[in-house]
């Protein structure tokens, strides 16, 4: 697994050889897909006129997805965005329907073509990875942008990596950054870890120790191993911090608990023996 920090050497050159390396979290957050009473722009309107999204939400809560279906299915095809979101997470997912990332995609985009944003975050995903679309990072950069500006944090960090990695836009680690900062700013432990890790280095941001472990700190705590290690390392190196092997042992016992085996690894070269029940 890749991680933050693998050698005693800290120097410039060796913030530099871990990006290189690929220890920025690139990968893009998919956010667990479950049927939501989504915001679109005639919720208020369709929640008024029909109790039938409320009975298919009893449903759901009973685990009779079928049933849940046949009710939203009506009412999806007549324009409900809530019930379009909520029919393609079930296509999504297998639920009540055979799963089908095509219908998955028909649904998320009559339902993000409403403006909701979780829609519109999910259909990004689709494009992204190819999954019952023709694969097009030009496509999700279009829906992540509409999803973000509405304020999902998920939205926002794939934004910063499509930025990042050069996918549908150009490549600016500034803009990254930002985006990286308004998810962050929304409690994203992916966003948090990857700021921490752009402070410590100065990618895209002007290098500053001290909040490379603010946000490393923020995301350990949402029990990141990434940054759990990372925290070790800092504080097994002395990067900004002063030296502690008390805290150094603290940090990589975290992420060793998550199963990181270099973390488990640096606790031996400590002189720190690690078990699960520790």
């Amino acid at each position: 697994m890749s991680s933050f920090f693998r050698s005693a050497k800290v120097g410039n050159s060796y913030w530099l050889a871990v990006f290189l390396s690929g220890f920025l979290a690139l990968f893009l957050v998919f956010a667990t897909a479950s049927i939501s009473v989504a915001q679109g722009t005639k919720l208020k309107q369709q929640l008024e006129n029909s109790n039938t999204l409320d009975q298919g939400f009893e449903l759901i809560n009973q685990g009779k997805f079928n049933e849940a279906f046949v009710i939203w299915l009506p009412i999806a095809e007549a324009g409900d965005a809530t019930a379009q979101h909520n029919l393609a997470v079930m296509y999504e997912n297998g639920q009540g329907i055979e799963q089908s990332y095509a219908d998955a995609v028909k649904w998320y985009q009559k339902a993000a073509d409403q403006g909701v944003a979780e829609a519109q975050f999910k259909l990004g995903v689709r494009y992204a990875y190819g999954e019952g679309v023709e694969q097009s990072y030009e496509t999700a950069v279009k829906w992540y942008q509409k999803s973000a500006n509405q304020g999902v944090a998920e939205a926002q960090f794939n934004l910063g990596n499509m930025y990042t990695k050069d996918q549908g836009v150009e490549q600016s680690y500034e803009k990254a950054f930002e985006w990286y900062q308004i998810s962050a700013d929304q409690g994203l432990a992916e966003a948090q870890y990857n700021l921490g890790f752009m402070y410590g280095t100065g990618l895209g941001v002007d290098k500053a120790y001290v909040k490379s472990l603010k946000w490393f700190q923020k995301a350990a705590d949402q029990n990141h191993i990434l940054a759990q290690f990372s925290l070790g390392s800092i504080y097994e190196n002395g990067l900004g911090v002063i030296r502690s092997k008390k805290k150094a042992v603290y940090w990589y016992k975290k992420a060793a608990a998550q199963g990181d085996m270099v973390a488990i690894k640096q606790l031996r070269k400590l002189g720190v023996k690690f078990n699960s029940s520790d």
